[in-house]
């Protein structure tokens, strides 16, 4: 049919670049619904990252309070938030450095957008995401850093806890594919 269309998910305008990253600790946004069985492999790794360098994570949690209750972490290290406005969910998402995606590979999650991974960097925040999906368009070590298994996860947030910079250079590059590729002004004829 000429009259159908199938585009990206795009996201309408990129926020602000941040300039710097609070060295003292990293935010690490997860907001997701029905997710248990994507997230559950991870929260070992996750807390024990977490308590080995305690007060160097902050997790910003909306919707799935499983998550939030499985954090292994003084209740000062993370924040829950349930299902809100859309706005709400992006305000408090531009507010962190990290976004966590975590996908099984399996049929249901094969068939997801990367909508997520586009939203979180429209605002410059790292992406650590399983290839599900993710890597369709994102590429591993420049706009976003894949796991696979949890020695690769544990690396990656030791690797940032140790040097935040490297977080955030991963999310300008993230800002920078979404504004030369995902945004929604490109999907229209000028």
């Amino acid at each position: 049919n000429p009259e159908v269309q199938v585009f990206n998910n795009t996201v309408s305008q990129i926020g602000e670049t941040k300039s710097s990253i609070n060295t003292t600790y990293l935010k690490i946004f997860f907001g997701a619904i029905n997710r248990k069985r994507d997230w559950q492999p991870w929260m070992r790794s996750l807390n024990n990252i977490a308590n080995k360098y305690p007060s160097r994570l902050f997790f910003e949690v909306i919707h799935d309070l499983d998550f939030y209750n499985s954090l292994e972490v003084d209740s000062s290290q993370k924040r829950f938030t349930p299902t809100c406005e859309y706005s709400t969910y992006l305000d408090i998402m531009k507010e962190c450095d990290i976004c966590f995606l975590p996908l099984c590979n399996n049929h249901f999650n094969q068939c997801k957008s990367d909508l997520k991974a586009v939203e979180a960097a429209s605002f410059g925040l790292a992406l650590i995401s399983s290839p599900t999906v993710y890597s369709e368009n994102f590429r591993d070590g420049i706009e976003a850093l894949f796991f696979e298994d949890s020695e690769s996860l544990c690396n990656i947030l030791i690797n940032f806890i140790r040097e935040p910079y490297k977080a955030r250079e991963i999310g300008k590059t993230a800002q920078k594919y979404v504004k030369n590729n995902r945004l929604f002004s490109y999907q229209l004829d000028s």
